[in-house]
C-alpha cells in the first residue's frame, strides 16, 4: 500500500521519569462483596501451602470497567462489581485487575483497528479503575489487564490474526506503560483468531513477531512525549531500551516506537537525536493484502522461522544521524538511539 502524500512531525521527549450477575455457568451467581469474601478463603488457604505462600494473588478480572456495557446481559456493570469486590477483598489482593478488549469480534470492523478514538478509550478505562482502587484501597494496589486482546469473543477472522491487529497491541502496551500498568498479559498465545502463533502448524502470525520485538527492544523505564502535533494518528511512544542479556544495547539507549494511523506516509523528525545514528525495526505487511496480510516485513524482508526452532535474525536499519523517519501509511515500527546515553537509561 503506497501513499505519495508526506506530513511532518518533530518529536521531543521529557526525560524523567451487590446484585448478582447472570448465570453464566454451574447455573449459579456470585455477587461481588461474596467474591471478595472468598477471596479471603483463599489467602487463608494460600498461608497453609509454603509453595503459595509468598504467591501474587490477583483479582478479580472484570470486564473492562464501563458502566453501561452488556446492560441488557448483565443486572451490574464491571464498575459496580470491581466497587463491590473491593468493599471486602481488596485487603487479601496484591494486584486489581481487569480484562480489556476494545470492539466486540461480532461488530468488530477493520476500521476499529486503526481508530484513534477506539484507541483512546483504553486511557478512560484505566483512570477509571485507578480511581475506583484509590478510593476504596488506602495505599493503593497495583492494576494489571488480566487478560487483554483486540476484539473479544475469540477476535474477528482475517482482521485479529493479521497485520493490522498489531496497531491494537502496541498502542495497548503504550498507553498501559505510561499509565503505570505492570502487566499486561494477551489473549491468547495458542487458540481463536487472536491468537499469536497458528494452532495447525504452529506459525507465528503477525503480532509474534511484534511481540518479540517490543520484548528484545523496550525497557521498562517510560519517559514522556512531547510531539509538535496533537493529533493521535501518529502516535509515540518512548523508553529506556532494553539492555538485558538478549539485548544488543547498552545502558543509555532509548527506544521509540510509532504508530502512522494515517493512511498516508509520514516523516517522524528527532531534533533532540539529529546527531546520532539510528537503528530502525520498521514492521510493514507483505503482500498485496496490504494490512490484511497474514506475514509481515522487518525492513523488508519477510519475517519467517529459519526451522522449527530457530528464529531468524531481527537486525536494524542504520539510519544516518539529522534524517527524518519516514513511516510508510498504516504501519508501525520501533526506533532505538544507541548512543543517546541518557542520563535516567544508565
Amino acid at each position: 500500500m503506497k501513499y505519495s502524500d508526506q506530513k511532518g512531525y518533530q518529536m521531543h521527549l521529557e526525560l524523567g521519569n451487590e446484585p448478582d450477575l447472570f448465570q453464566h455457568e454451574f447455573n449459579t451467581t456470585v455477587n461481588p462483596r461474596q467474591a471478595g469474601r472468598d477471596f479471603g478463603i483463599l489467602r487463608t488457604l494460600m498461608q497453609t501451602i509454603p509453595s503459595y505462600k509468598s504467591s501474587l494473588l490477583i483479582g478479580p478480572d472484570v470486564t473492562r470497567p464501563i458502566k453501561t456495557e452488556y446492560a441488557n446481559r448483565l443486572s451490574i456493570s464491571s464498575v459496580d462489581y470491581l466497587k463491590g469486590f473491593l468493599h471486602t477483598g481488596a485487603q487479601f489482593v496484591d494486584v486489581i485487575s481487569f480484562h480489556h478488549y476494545y470492539v466486540r469480534s461480532q461488530t468488530a470492523t477493520a476500521e476499529d483497528y486503526v481508530d484513534p478514538t477506539i484507541l483512546d478509550s483504553l486511557q478512560g478505562q484505566i483512570t477509571l479503575a485507578q480511581s475506583i482502587i484509590n478510593s476504596t484501597s488506602p495505599g493503593g494496589k497495583r492494576l494489571w489487564l488480566g487478560e487483554a486482546g483486540s476484539s473479544s469473543g475469540s477476535g474477528a477472522p482475517c482482521i485479529s490474526d493479521r497485520y493490522i491487529a498489531g496497531f491494537t497491541w502496541l498502542d495497548r502496551m503504550g498507553l498501559s506503560a505510561v499509565n503505570r500498568v505492570d502487566v499486561v498479559i494477551r489473549q491468547s498465545f495458542y487458540k481463536g483468531n487472536y491468537a499469536v502463533i497458528d494452532r495447525l502448524d504452529y506459525t507465528p502470525f503477525p503480532d509474534y513477531w511484534l511481540m518479540l520485538l517490543y520484548k528484545r527492544l523496550v525497557g521498562q523505564r517510560v519517559l514522556q512525549v512531547a510531539t509538535s502535533n496533537s493529533s493521535r494518528w501518529v502516535r509515540v511512544y518512548a523508553h529506556c531500551a532494553c539492555s538485558q542479556s538478549r539485548s544488543q544495547y547498552q545502558p543509555g539507549a532509548v527506544t521509540l516506537y510509532i504508530l502512522n494511523l494515517y493512511k498516508t506516509d509520514v516523516e517522524v523528525k528527532l531534533p533532540q537525536f539529529q546527531k546520532y545514528d539510528l537503528h530502525l525495526y520498521l514492521l510493514t505487511p507483505d503482500g498485496a493484502a496490504g494490512i490484511f496480510s497474514r506475514n509481515v516485513r522487518l525492513n523488508g524482508q519477510v519475517l519467517e522461522m529459519l526451522s522449527d526452532s530457530e528464529l531468524p535474525r531481527l537486525e536494524p536499519q542504520t539510519w544516518p544521524a539529522g534524517n527524518p523517519v519516514h513511516m510508510e501509511a498504516l504501519t508501525f515500527g520501533f526506533v532505538v538511539i544507541p548512543d543517546a546515553n541518557v542520563t535516567v537509561c544508565m
